[in-house]
């Protein structure tokens, strides 16, 4: 239950802090490093899905993931546009709402299996 709450509450914290306080109390701080988040935010998108692409473990595959995602939040949120905004936010929502269903199912798998392992995973479709 601990993983599920990181994933859907905890892990948006930074980015929802950043659109609440940071660019509102800070507005020429946050433009002057716009360029430096973003490139920060493509290094995360990028880093997340190649460390996800190679990981064994699916919960870890999962976590791993959620660092390319929350990469697309905070390059939509420095985009400094209306739409950026709206599409950070809105994948804030999912991201929280996909994540934290995706480990609710890990651990229900692993409660079945006894293994996050994603080679001993053959055949559970049946």
């Amino acid at each position: 239950m601990g993983s599920v709450l990181l994933a859907a509450v905890l892990l948006e914290d930074g980015t929802y802090g950043f659109l609440r306080y940071s660019m509102p109390l800070f507005p020429n701080a946050s433009l002057a490093a716009m360029n430096w988040i973003s490139v920060l935010a493509i290094i995360g998108i990028i880093y997340g899905a190649w460390v996800a692409m190679v990981q064994k473990d699916v919960k870890r595959l999962v976590a791993f993931s959620s660092v390319s995602h929350l990469g697309f939040c905070m390059l939509g949120m420095f985009a400094f546009t209306v739409q950026g905004m709206e599409g950070s936010l809105l994948q804030m929502i999912n991201h929280g709402l996909s994540t934290g269903a995706l480990f609710l199912v890990v651990g229900m798998i692993y409660e079945r299996r006894h293994t996050r392992l994603i080679s001993e995973y053959g055949g559970i479709a049946r």
